[in-house]
């Protein structure tokens, strides 16, 4: 029998999978302290390892924890979560467990904390040990940049030499590319991932289809049927997908009841009435631009109504971010009366000559920010204008790696900005922020500079 053979199955990764059952088996004591997956976004790392973890936790082999690092933004939240998770996965009832996580200030006490749950855990266990437990970090990369990722991933992967109590511990270091960590010197087990081609990323979709839908037609139909869905609709936005898969799915979840609708309500396909083709033609007015079909998407996705008032101010302050020039912020954003009073004086004038929500052409480009700038605005203009307290700086933080998810603000490169530091832009339009700056009350159009 070959021990090295994985139990589970994911389309196109086989490879990827033998080698997780080399460095991760537990049935045959084979467990790496540490490895690296890396691979481009949407080359299935995430739901590969998912899926081989997570058939290992079913069968009582492993605990295993994923950890989204990219909402974590800091070395000692990642931390807190990887204790916290432990004490959840090992189901230790302790009154004191949130005193005893906050023990933990960096990565100097982080042993101390893991060892000593490990001896609650065996002391209320009468010696018996727990499973090994997998840490899935996922995106650990986009860290902060004065939080030094690498720093990090060296300290967990030699966790193990600080203590035999230790020895049950993986960490697994999700990345798309293993350079940005500079892990070489480690030698660490590493997996690496490939994008899907065009026909691999057809097959998946065209399983997620069949799986989701059963319509009123013989299998092998269907399949073809949504095969020809997949090829037009795919072909024809192939320049604004890539290979990306996550971009692809919403897109065609909204497409997709348009083209199977009339199927279902004629009970079969009949060409030049309901065939894929046909139904492309007749809907070109859905999709005759890639632009259009996103801004649908869009707007379907996140109402301006559905999100918080805070988030609505974040994204208020990265846009006066991205266009007031930073020269302007003390007379802007100041709290000292004479400021503000001179804001006022000006602002004064500039609306008796231009309409309030005529745009200079000059305001048409957003300008990079850097993170400090975006809070200063940010608790500024709140402050001015609530009464309730501003969250702190850390669900701050969380907040904006949400929207840089959703891309609505932007997180530039560090080839993208002179200076080499982190930098953010503000990618949402003005109609969306004006009606954001209605939405809670604020007079957007005092803190712009014409």
């Amino acid at each position: 029998m070959d021990t090295t053979a994985s139990p589970v199955d994911c389309r196109f990764r086989s490879d990827q999978l033998d080698l997780l059952a080399a460095y991760a088996n537990p049935e045959y004591g084979s467990m790496a302290p540490s490895m690296l997956v890396e691979g481009p976004s949407s080359s299935g790392k995430t739901y590969t390892l998912r899926k081989y973890f997570g058939h290992l936790q079913r069968n009582r082999q492993i605990l295993f924890s994923e950890i989204q690092c990219e909402y974590c933004l800091t070395r000692k939240t990642i931390l807190h979560t990887i204790l916290r998770n432990l004490i959840n996965l090992l189901d230790i009832n302790v009154q004191q467990s949130a005193e005893m996580i906050s023990k933990c200030d960096g990565l100097g006490t982080f042993v101390e904390v893991l060892k000593q749950i490990e001896h609650i855990y065996t002391t209320m266990s009468d010696g018996t040990r727990h499973p090994p437990v997998v840490f899935v970090l996922d995106r650990v990369e986009r860290l902060l940049p004065n939080e030094n990722s690498s720093e990090l991933c060296i300290a967990l992967s030699k966790a193990h030499e600080q203590s035999p109590a230790l020895d049950l511990f993986t960490f697994v270091y999700v990345v798309n590319r293993s350079d940005s960590l500079n892990l070489q010197t480690l030698a660490l087990p590493t997996i690496a991932f490939t994008c899907y081609s065009i026909d691999q990323i057809k097959d998946i979709l065209l399983d997620w289809i069949t799986d989701s839908d059963s319509p009123f037609l013989p299998p092998h139909q269907f399949r073809s049927f949504a095969r020809q869905f997949l090829d037009i609709i795919l072909d024809t936005y192939t320049s604004y997908f890539g290979s990306d898969i996550g971009l692809m799915v919403p897109v065609l979840a909204k497409l997709w009841p348009v083209f199977i609708n009339p199927v279902n309500e004629l009970g079969r396909i009949q060409n030049g009435t309901n065939d894929v083709l046909t139904t492309f033609q007749r809907n070109k007015s859905l999709l005759q631009s890639e632009q259009g079909l996103l801004d649908d998407l869009a707007s379907a996705d996140i109402p301006s109504s559905d999100l918080p008032k805070k988030t609505k101010y974040i994204l208020i302050a990265s846009y006066l971010a991205s266009y007031d020039d930073p020269k302007y912020d003390l007379i802007l954003f100041s709290k000292q009366r004479e400021a503000r009073s001179n804001r006022k004086v000006r602002h004064s004038k500039k609306k008796s000559t231009k309409p309030s929500d005529q745009l200079s052409s000059r305001m048409l480009s957003p300008q990079a920010f850097t993170l400090e700038r975006l809070l200063a605005i940010l608790h500024a203009i709140y402050d001015e204008n609530c009464d309730e307290p501003l969250l702190n700086d850390v669900e701050l933080l969380s907040e904006l790696a949400t929207l840089s998810t959703l891309k609505s603000v932007m997180k530039l490169k560090l080839g993208d900005t002179i200076g080499g530091g982190t930098k953010w832009k503000c990618n949402v339009n003005w109609s969306v922020i004006k009606k954001f700056s209605d939405d809670v009350g604020f007079e957007i159009e005092n803190f712009l500079i014409d």
